[in-house]
């Protein structure tokens, strides 16, 4: 094996994806550079770390080089292999010390072996179902990758079928969603439309569990509290005149007059703020919908 080469230099590779999406085209330039650099029979594993110990002491010193110079061989390789990735596939890969053992690893993991992984995967697909404890743009994303492995194992599917793959995965409490994007027609029905109804649906569900909670012990009817039977309060309030409405019989304070004119401003003004922070939620929801939208359209 000729001596390592250093550093990826002028080639410009993308990292590999978070999704996995670009795995074979990666797979393919990384696998040329690694080659032109002498590294690619350590990163397969066909080239054995050779033993540390020599059988005959006067042959250590050779020995011990050999073992030496693998070893920097291996280290380099695992720097290219590492640098090259993206943050969620190099924290699949921490554990490993081998670059052979990274480079399977992803193999395996983002192209597969054999047909029961294939099998798998068509499972996880097409039995999976979303649920209301974990996040759907986690779900969504999780699907995403999943599709890709499928597809770089050549097998690939329209728009359509993964659009309704998604829709049919929803949980029960999104029913309503899921029957009222049923009725839409074909081209208004599209994966972007879909995920972002959903996204949708998501921030609903979250307000209205924020509202529930915020509710709970409200809606109770206050105790009355007991009365001086002594004190006519209705007989002396009869010739007091209300500041605000002219009329008698009330304070200022207890004017309804006053109070539903308050009550009305107080809406006004929560309607303005809340339509405010609507548009700054569209706003920043866009960005996110956008991101997972691209996972499945690579």
């Amino acid at each position: 094996m000729s001596n390592p080469g250093s550093g990826f230099g002028h080639y410009n590779i993308p990292l590999l994806d978070n999704n996995g999406s670009n795995y074979n085209d990666w797979k393919f330039r990384v696998s040329a550079l690694l080659k032109m650099k002498g590294l690619m029979e350590i990163m397969r594993g066909t080239e054995k770390c050779p033993p540390e110990k020599a059988t005959d002491p006067k042959d250590q010193v050779a020995v011990t080089a050999t073992f030496d110079k693998w070893h920097a061989w291996n280290d380099q390789a695992f720097v290219e292999i590492v640098m090259m990735l993206r943050k969620k596939p190099s924290r699949k890969i921490r554990q490993f010390k081998l670059a052979s053992e990274i480079w399977n690893y992803l193999e395996s993991f983002y192209q597969g072996k054999g047909q029961h992984k294939v099998a798998q995967l068509f499972v996880d697909v097409f039995k999976g179902h979303f649920v209301d404890t974990i996040s759907m743009k986690e779900q969504l994303t999780d699907m995403s990758e999943k599709v890709h492995k499928l597809k770089n194992l050549r097998y690939e599917f329209k728009n359509a079928i993964v659009t309704m793959l998604i829709m049919v995965s929803l949980p029960d409490s999104y029913a309503s969603l899921r029957q009222h994007l049923y009725m839409k027609d074909e081209d208004t029905l599209t994966m972007d439309f879909v995920i972002k109804q959903i996204l949708l649906e998501e921030n609903v569900h979250g307000d209205a569990s924020h509202v529930a909670l915020m509710g709970e012990g409200k809606g109770k009817k206050p105790v009355k509290q007991s009365q001086d039977p002594s004190v006519d309060s209705d007989a002396k309030k009869k010739n007091i005149k209300c500041y605000y409405c002219k009329r008698k019989g009330h304070f200022k304070l207890e004017c309804k007059k006053l109070k539903a004119n308050q009550t009305a401003r107080t809406v006004s003004e929560n309607r303005r703020v809340e339509g405010s922070k609507t548009q700054t939620a569209k706003v920043a929801a866009t960005s996110e919908e956008e991101d997972i939208i691209r996972l499945f359209m690579v």
